[in-house]
């Protein structure tokens, strides 16, 4: 990091530092830099990981049942061009 680069940051921190404060934090900043610049330098193109060990999805079997009492439900619900109207959710 440049000198003129590191005071423009103190100073659009508002910032005032003594000379060993000063000294030790571009330490710390220069420490930071090196440590982005490794972590963008991973190749990371591929499909993210989400989960570390495959699990396999066990799915039900659906059962299809008629459901007899359509005219009662129809009675007693609001409907919307044969279709019963639920509650907004």
């Amino acid at each position: 990091m440049k000198d003129e680069e590191f005071e423009r940051l103190l100073k659009i921190s508002r910032v005032r530092l003594s000379d060993d404060e000063k000294s030790r934090m571009r330490r710390d900043i220069e420490e930071a830099i090196t440590w982005l610049d490794k972590v963008q330098a991973i190749d990371c193109r591929e499909d993210p990981a989400y989960q570390p060990i495959e699990v396999p999805t066990r799915f039900r079997k659906d059962v299809v049942k008629k459901f007899e009492n359509v005219d009662g439900l129809k009675k007693d619900a609001e409907l919307n061009d044969d279709y019963i109207r639920g509650p907004k959710l």
